[in-house]
């Protein structure tokens, strides 16, 4: 169950995690953290882990993207769901309940693990961009944005509404399934006995996530709405002061990445699965049944105490909004700082690669990129990071773009 634009990803089985490489600057090494159960092994991540650059988590067993594009999996593999493939093709993953998927670099899809529902028998098309896997179906984005769907369909998870226009992100869940428009907009369907196919109304969201009997979704201005079963405190989404960047969800907790790089946890915990690691800048999260991951910066780690990097009061820059995230045309990063002072502002590729240098701006105005580097020339469609430096510290946030 995967993640966010990151983005993140599950329990929400289906959201694709964009792994990140911080800026060389910061001396960045990342390793994947888990916690919570792992009576299957499943957070015992294996070693090495410092190349694995997206994440996804099923049930009880786990599946990575080496940068290399090669593929390793950990934890329960009683029906086989952790003998990932041979081969160095892969640009995309998604583990379901007791099976997973691998989307290859010229779009066709494998499959491996339980298949006793078809959800394992994957399409012979290959014009896919995105994969998803519930408890027992698969889902499917096509480059032309509609959605093919197989596996159980016992609550209709697998009716896929006909929309236009079409969708630009996926996420399969629990026996529910959902959706985002290319106007950002949302669509559910499948079982609805808790309201989690009731989604809310507007056109400004930019991720989505779905657990067991609840949906999540990320709002352009950073801002996160939940809907469904909350008999765990599962959709109360905290006040955090912060802009979310990245959303994820198991089977009765949610997760979320700050724009200060921080993950946060919340709902049910029983087994630690929300106990998040302090002091580590994460990239990527993704929330299994009873357990969750992160892909994440220790050597950039933070003393918190009892402030936040980028609070009020730190001298670091407080980022306030991003919006809109993703954009095509532009992005304005809202931030505060106090006192004021200059900030520069520069922003890296998902290579750590320097790209653009914004004029430092005062205090209290913002930010605003326009999706070109410095040469002028239109940046691809990608996960960016945004960096801003003041003389007392930085912070930093992600940016999407999608042309």
């Amino acid at each position: 169950m995967n993640a966010s634009p990151r983005v993140a990803l599950f329990f929400a089985f289906g959201l694709i995690l964009i792994g990140f490489v911080l800026p060389p600057s910061v001396n960045a090494q990342t390793h994947v953290l888990a916690w919570g159960s792992n009576t299957f092994g499943q957070c015992d991540v294996p070693s090495p882990d410092t190349d694995i650059v997206k994440v996804s988590a099923g049930y009880f067993h786990n599946v990575g993207l080496r940068s290399d594009s090669t593929l390793v999996a950990w934890g329960d593999n009683s029906v086989g769901q952790c003998a990932a493939p041979a081969g160095s093709n892969y640009v995309a993953i998604a583990a379901g309940g007791y099976h997973t998927l691998a989307l290859r670099s010229d779009h066709s899809i494998i499959a491996w693990g339980y298949n006793g529902s078809g959800q394992c028998n994957v399409p012979s098309d290959s014009d896919f961009v995105a994969v998803a896997a519930g408890q027992y179906h698969s889902l499917a984005l096509r480059s032309d944005g509609s959605i093919v769907a197989w596996g159980d369909n016992g609550y209709g998870q697998c009716d896929v509404p006909t929309s236009s226009p079409g969708f630009i992100a996926i996420a399969a869940c629990y026996l529910h399934s959902l959706g985002l428009r290319a106007d950002h907009t949302l669509a559910a369907w499948g079982n609805n006995a808790d309201g989690q196919c009731n989604v809310p109304d507007g056109s400004t969201y930019s991720a989505i996530a779905g657990g067991a009997y609840h949906s999540l979704a990320l709002r352009s201005d950073g801002s996160v709405v939940a809907w469904g079963a909350n008999r765990d405190g599962q959709c109360s989404v905290p006040a955090t002061g912060q802009a979310f960047t990245a959303i994820a969800a198991g089977f009765s907790h949610s997760l979320g990445i700050l724009s200060d790089d921080r993950a946060i946890a919340w709902g049910w915990n029983g087994l630690g699965q929300c106990d998040v690691p302090t002091g580590a800048s994460f990239a990527a999260i993704a929330g299994g049944q009873f357990h969750s991951l992160g892909i994440a910066d220790e050597s950039s780690a933070l003393p918190w105490d009892d402030a936040l990097a980028g609070a009020e009061g730190s001298g670091r820059p407080v980022i306030r909004a991003i919006t809109p995230n993703p954009s095509a045309d532009g992005t304005r990063v809202s931030f505060e700082l106090a006192p004021a002072a200059d900030v520069l502002a520069r922003l890296y590729d998902s290579q750590g690669r320097l790209i653009r240098t914004l004029s430092g701006e005062e205090a209290q105005r913002g930010i605003f990129w326009d999706g070109r580097d410095d040469a002028g020339r239109p940046a691809p469609s990608g996960s960016y990071m945004l960096r801003l430096t003041s003389a007392q510290g930085s912070s930093s946030c992600r940016i999407l773009r999608m042309r």
